[in-house]
């Protein structure tokens, strides 16, 4: 029974039915584990609970999800009381379980409903101080707490408004987080994300054709307007990404797109009629840095854009400005 392929969860477009059907999967879930453990008598304990874990919080985790959307809808008729009732009959004080995805997302949509409890925008600076403050009060462990901190402000930066600027929260993480190298690392993240800053004519480094030549930025963003895509594809997933690209390509075919590599995992999914290696040591480990693909949108130069990453969940709106200009 494949439930979840009948429905779009980030839209909700189909939520009504959805509801109708959850205790249908539910039900469904309990048959599997026990016909799993009928049929199979030999299994062992841990394997039996990790394949409990495995299912019930997939289905929770979707529970939560529709608490979300109702959130959504109308924050103040919300019957948050249903919501705690549910988690009650819940272990959800397992620490070591953290670094297993299914458990993980339950628990981050679970922070995430918790901050949105408080009427907070999502991924503005009270709602990120929020969640990482969610966080801390709830996971007891140092070493997972700090993992879970570091995974959250990598995600949490990287789908942000590209203008959307984080103090706050950025000093809660330093304060909450107790790993001094995730807090050198995250340092480098944001010191990074300075390099390309909006109003700015864009610095005139060199770049390499596929002939070997040298072509300055400059010349490439003269009287026109360029997205440069600094392809950091060594950092996360080809389809994701292609997706995005993919859709920017066929959305804006009037703007010129220019990928610009400079490490041996450039996105080998998506063809771009102007790509360049960049050979500047300096700029190149400071992109590296970001951990993330990212754009930086020229009019004549001029920076247009904050950064901006594959994930920012502003990306359309700033390519719709930028091609409006």
């Amino acid at each position: 029974m494949d439930f979840w392929a009948n429905y779009n969860f980030n839209n909700y477009k189909d939520y009504e039915s959805f509801m109708k059907n959850l205790n249908e999967y539910k039900e469904h879930v309990i048959s599997l584990i026990n016909k799993f453990k009928k049929e199979t008598p030999n299994s062992s304990k841990y394997f039996n609970e990790i394949l409990n874990i495995t299912l019930t919080h997939s289905y929770y985790n979707h529970v939560e999800r529709s608490f979300a959307f109702e959130m959504y809808k109308d924050l103040k008729k919300f019957d948050y009381t249903r919501m705690f009732n549910i988690r009650e009959k819940l272990n959800l004080t397992r620490d070591s379980l953290l670094f297993y995805f299914p458990y993980r997302s339950h628990l981050t949509i679970i922070f995430r409903n918790n901050t949105s409890l408080k009427g907070y925008r999502f991924l503005s600076d009270d709602f990120v101080n929020s969640f990482y403050t969610n966080i801390h009060n709830f996971i007891k462990t140092p070493k997972f707490k700090d993992d879970f901190l570091k995974k959250s402000f990598y995600s949490c930066f990287y789908r942000k408004d590209s203008d959307e600027k984080l103090p706050k929260s950025t000093k809660k993480y330093f304060e909450l987080s107790t790993n001094e190298k995730d807090k050198e690392l995250i340092s480098k993240l944001i010191e990074a994300s300075k390099t390309f800053k909006k109003g700015e004519i864009i610095n005139n480094f060199k770049l390499i054709d596929a002939n070997n030549k040298e072509i300055p930025i400059h010349k490439l963003g003269e009287n026109k307007k360029v997205v440069l895509y600094f392809d950091n594809s060594v950092f996360h997933d080809f389809e994701i990404s292609s997706d995005v690209l993919k859709m920017l390509l066929k959305t804006y075919p009037e703007l010129t797109f220019v990928q610009i590599t400079f490490n041996k995992n450039k996105n080998p999914q998506v063809k771009f009629k102007h790509s360049y290696k960049l050979t500047d040591q300096k700029l190149i480990n400071k992109i590296s840095d970001l951990g993330d693909s990212c754009f930086v949108l020229l009019n004549n130069n001029e920076i247009q854009n904050d950064f901006l990453g594959s994930f920012s969940k502003d990306l359309k709106k700033q390519m719709d400005q930028f091609n409006e200009l």
